[in-house]
Parts: C-alpha cells; structure tokens; sequence
C-alpha cells in the first residue's frame, strides 16, 4: 500500500520490509524470553522463601512448645542475618480456645481462631517487640 503510492527503488522496499520483519521478530523474542527469565526469578525466590519458612517452623517448635523466647530470639538473629530479610514476627495460634463453661455443660468452641504476637524483631534494634 505504502510502498505502491511511493516510487521506490526494489532494493529499498526490500531493506525496509527485511528491517520491519527483523525489528518486529527481535521484539516478540526479547519480550518472550524477558518473560522467562522474571518468572524463573519469580519461581526462585517463592521456593526459597518457601524452604526458609518450613525450615524456620522446624526450629521454632520447640521453643514455642515451651514459651521459650531467649531461643525464639536467637533463631531470629540468625535469620535476621540474612541480607534479604528485614523482620520476623512470630504468632502463636490456639485453635483450641473455648467460651466459658456453665453448669457442668461441655465447653463450645470459639470460631475464631485465637492469634497473638508472640515474638517481633526487626534489624533496627529501636522497633524490637517482645
């Protein structure tokens, strides 16, 4: 259409129509492979993030078993140590809680789920919470 209504040598017409495939090619592979490398980062940072909390939950049982907060606090240390990692707060879950018992009924459970802070560190030492 462009190149009928312009009178342009063959070789000219064929540079610009070779440039346009080329720069229309060239977008769709950087734009494909763009994709791939943000969601492989993606997939590595999920997994990571994923094996620093499973691993964070095996240490953290016991000392949360027994309300002991000086290891609580020195597991955070190590995490915290981590350049990536900017805080860590810890809740304690009780699904277990129960309303008040009256008259020799059996205890109903709460729905909700009863959730408190148990330990909060962050890397500046003036926001520590415990």
């Amino acid at each position: 259409m462009f190149f009928k209504s312009t009178y342009l040598s063959f070789r000219l017409k064929l540079l610009l129509s070779v440039f346009g495939v080329n720069l229309i090619v060239g977008a769709i592979i950087i734009f494909i492979a763009y994709n791939d490398i943000v969601n492989s980062q993606r997939d590595l940072i999920e997994q990571h993030i994923s094996n620093l909390g499973t691993r964070l939950a095996e240490q953290l049982k016991p000392a949360l078993d027994f309300d002991d907060k000086e290891t609580v606090a020195e597991i955070t240390d190590g995490i915290l140590s981590n350049p990536d990692t900017e805080s860590v707060f810890i809740w304690k879950v009780d699904p277990f809680r129960h309303l008040p018992e009256e008259d020799n009924q059996f205890p109903l459970p709460d729905t909700s789920v009863s959730m408190e802070l148990f330990f909060g560190k962050e890397k500046s030492p003036s926001l520590q919470i415990n």
